[in-house]
């Protein structure tokens, strides 16, 4: 009898837990936070734990068999970013039905609302994108590159590099610091008031062993570079973390160059099929599809050269050559007008640093058109950069991974053609060099939005690592974007630093060190000159946006330049948490219309001033020889949104806002 009642209530205890809600598992699914972090299902009704609060141990395991992948809410429906669900992708281009992005909606059920998507599948494959020296504002004339993935994901508008030159900027994504504290601040060692600046790739080359690839790699990743590494890369010199290299070595050259391909050293030549760009592309193609099928994600750093010049034939001499186009390119846009922004050439640079006051001078017509035959050759380049995202975004879709890829498009520093007086070239602190393009791409991620934050090339390390669920082993100084891939509130800073020498191309001459805080409103810029004297510039972005008039002296600014320089003394040694600023914009005197000081080449009596034979010689010339004769009096400038208009004899205009895809 007492064995009867023993398995009677064993029967009875076995039906409870068969019916017990409490006992039933919760479906391995996560959902991210407004901070980033990543919460999972839990408790008995597996209800998503409260963002507010620390996950509990099983919240941590349900976030970790998700792969911690970065997701978004859309209604009831948890989406992840950059991986697909069991429902048909939609093609990029393609108009996306209401509800879930970048995934058809479950059988049965109307957009925007149902049930949790299915379990995140495996971590997204993730493709960078990087040009050299590209302007913010010559992604335009990248059609495919705007319609594949401008259209389809998120643009930034206001993205930038901390130090505007080809191998700090490179360290920085890299490493995910700042020069200050990478190490790497020019293309090679410079001394300055006794104080030596690391540059170049021996500089970076003591902890290369700690840096993006090697970190992706821990983190299960297949790693391939294809293109430019570091500045002063030669031969088969080390680079860790890559499982595949072919990396093109200087001097810069479209053509008769060689690449380091994993140790071997291969020379091309001159044909067409040997135009640098379409070779890497073809290499990265073909990376891309040795890895379909392999169960393995990879990390593909894709770097074409262009639009950067071709390297002096001769370091002795000043020589400057444009880039060269692929063959099909050449003279593809003979039609475009140089556009002359207000900077160009400016007029009056009585308030600017004592280095560009004495040394640079007015640009004489000789000048003017070596600016306009650069400009021509680096957008033609661009041509074939944007045939490579098109063949990558085609090898993506043939091989079935585009739906499991993230790609990031950007540069590493942007450039000047006569702005402010500069010849051609980059390193000063305006926005002009340090504004470049960013759009990052993948399923589940916004589509044809843009972003107006502040954000750095330091926080696309960040982005990374946190899509890849990998660990870095160095303090990052930048924030991870992928809060802003799917959202437009999200807090986020309100100034960062940039950093750099104050040099001219080919001057070996360095004018000074500088330090700076830009802000939404503000761009604020403490250059150190030979001897330790400090010069200051201050720029008032809301009604001088091209940075000609500076406030630094003007007593109703005083609060402004405190709150900055206060700022920028944090930032200038900052170390991790510490960049993060979001320090309240300060309040400045109410925005006046900009002086009537000849400073802008479009201050005139006419509400819509176009460059004309009467304007300052900080406007374009119709007087100097262009490729194509064409009429520069058709730039007209809007000084309300700062756009600039290019006109073919007044059709077919094009309306270039700067910065703005």
């Amino acid at each position: 009898m007492k064995k009867l009642f023993v398995l009677f209530v064993v029967l009875i205890v076995v039906l409870v837990s068969c019916v017990n809600p409490e006992k039933k598992a919760c479906t391995q699914e996560a959902k991210i936070c407004p901070d980033g972090t990543v919460v999972g299902r839990t408790g008995p009704n597996c209800e998503f734990a409260s963002c507010n609060q620390q996950p509990t141990q099983n919240e941590k395991e349900i976030a970790g068999k998700a792969n911690n992948a970065q997701v978004q809410t859309s209604g009831n429906n948890v989406i992840p970013i950059g991986v697909p669900s069991s429902g048909t992708p939609v093609p990029p281009g393609n108009q996306q039905p209401p509800g879930n992005p970048g995934f058809s909606n479950p059988p049965g059920m109307a957009g925007g609302g149902g049930p949790v998507l299915p379990p995140i599948p495996k971590k997204p494959n993730i493709i960078v994108i990087m040009t050299d020296d590209q302007s913010a504002d010559t992604t335009i004339y990248m059609n495919k590159t705007v319609a594949l993935l401008a259209n389809n994901g998120v643009v930034f508008d206001n993205n930038f590099v901390s130090n505007p030159l080809c191998c700090p900027s490179r360290s920085t994504l890299l490493t995910g610091q700042y020069s200050h504290n990478n190490g790497v601040f020019f293309n090679a060692d410079k001394s300055f008031n006794g104080i030596t600046y690391g540059g170049g790739y021996y500089a970076l080359a003591p902890t290369l062993n700690n840096t993006l690839p090697v970190w992706m790699q821990k983190a299960g990743y297949e790693t391939a570079i294809v293109g430019k590494f570091l500045n002063g890369y030669a031969g088969t010199a080390p680079a860790p973390g890559w499982d595949k290299k072919f990396i093109w070595i200087e001097p810069y050259a479209y053509y008769n160059y060689s690449v380091n391909e994993d140790g071997t050293i291969i020379n091309f030549g001159d044909t067409p099929s040997d135009y640098l760009t379409d070779v890497l592309s073809n290499k990265a193609s073909s990376f891309i599809k040795n890895q379909a099928g392999t169960g393995k994600p990879f990390f593909l750093y894709l770097t074409p050269i262009a639009p950067h010049e071709l390297s002096t034939p001769d370091p002795s001499q000043i020589i400057i050559r444009g880039p060269t186009p692929a063959q099909r390119h050449i003279g593809k846009f003979s039609q475009i007008v140089f556009p002359c922004k207000p900077s160009f050439n400016e007029k009056d640079v009585s308030d600017k640093p004592s280095f560009i006051r004495n040394n640079i001078t007015l640009l004489n017509t000789n000048d003017m058109a070596l600016d306009n035959q650069l400009y021509h050759q680096r957008i033609e380049s661009l041509l074939a950069v944007d045939d490579m995202v098109e063949q990558i975004v085609n090898t993506l879709q043939e091989t079935s991974q585009l739906n499991n890829t993230i790609i990031i498009f950007t540069s590493d520093n942007g450039y000047f053609l006569g702005e402010h007086r500069i010849l051609e070239g980059k390193m000063f602190g305006y926005d002009e060099a340090i504004k470049v393009p960013l759009i990052i791409y993948g399923q589940g991620i916004a589509q044809g939005e843009k972003r107006s934050q502040l954000v750095s090339n330091v926080d696309i390390t960040s982005t990374i690592l946190s899509l890849a669920s990998a660990t870095p082993e160095r303090t990052l100084d930048g924030h991870s974007l992928v809060p802003l891939l799917t959202s437009t509130k999200t807090n986020w800073r309100t100034g960062f630093l940039i950093q750099g020498g104050d040099k001219t191309p080919g001057d070996t001459y360095l004018y000074g060190m500088y330090r700076g805080i830009r802000t939404q409103s503000y761009a604020y810029l403490e250059h150190e000159l030979v001897g330790g004297s400090i010069e200051t510039e201050l720029y008032d972005l809301r009604t001088d946006p091209w940075e000609l008039e500076n406030k630094y002296n003007d007593p109703k600014y005083q609060m402004v330049i405190n709150n900055l320089r206060n700022r920028l003394t944090e930032l200038r040694s900052c170390s991790g948490t510490s960049c993060w600023d979001t320090t309240t914009e300060p309040e400045g005197p109410s925005p006046e219309s900009p002086s009537s000081n000849g400073k802008y080449s479009w201050q005139s009596s006419s509400s819509n001033p176009s460059v004309n034979n009467t304007d300052p010689p900080n406007s374009c010339s119709p007087n100097f020889t262009t490729q194509n004769n064409f009429n520069q009096k058709s730039i007209i400038i809007d000084q309300s949104n700062a756009c600039v208009q290019r006109c073919n004899h007044n059709t077919n205009c094009i309306l270039d806002c700067y910065g703005i895809v």
